[in-house]
């Protein structure tokens, strides 16, 4: 019995920038590292959380590809991210936007996935529904991927 490929969720803060720019760029960095630190407690064992640079971050999981514990992660995510952070005097609340990606019905590249999962995200911030699943491939046209433009070549 195969497992199915890895998820990947990428993981993005919303309005992280007027945090830094209101509370400057220490705040933002414990909130980075408050942020990492949820997330790391929110995955199980052996789940590998990074963080890709400025405010966004990924997850790679193991064997969950199903809708239920996906859904139920993305939520804990979700929430864990979302509750207040005291930082000094300050009690910050910053949200994230999820997007969902699985091997291999939305690639079987790291790239692809990657980027499949950061397009989702995109549609979770722009919709404000918290996360968002990636669209599947088109097997006959794999070039095709109705994705948005890999990460590092945002508009």
């Amino acid at each position: 019995l195969l497992q199915p490929g890895p998820t990947v969720l990428f993981i993005d803060l919303d309005n992280f920038k007027s945090v830094n720019d209101t509370h400057g760029h220490g705040v933002g960095d414990e909130v980075l590292r408050i942020t990492a630190a949820r997330l790391k407690t929110a995955v199980r064992q052996g789940d590998l959380v990074v963080r890709l640079g400025g405010d966004e971050f990924a997850c790679l999981l193991p064997g969950v590809a199903d809708a239920a514990p996906l859904h139920q992660l993305c939520t804990k995510l979700l929430q864990a991210v979302s509750c207040p952070m005291k930082i000094g005097d300050l009690q910050l609340v910053v949200r994230p936007s999820i997007g969902v990606a699985i091997c291999p019905q939305h690639g079987t590249q790291a790239d692809a996935l990657l980027a499949c999962a950061d397009a989702a995200m995109y549609g979770a911030k722009r919709e404000r529904c918290g996360y968002a699943v990636g669209q599947a491939i088109n097997p006959l046209n794999p070039a095709n991927t109705n994705n948005a433009a890999p990460s590092n070549q945002r508009p």
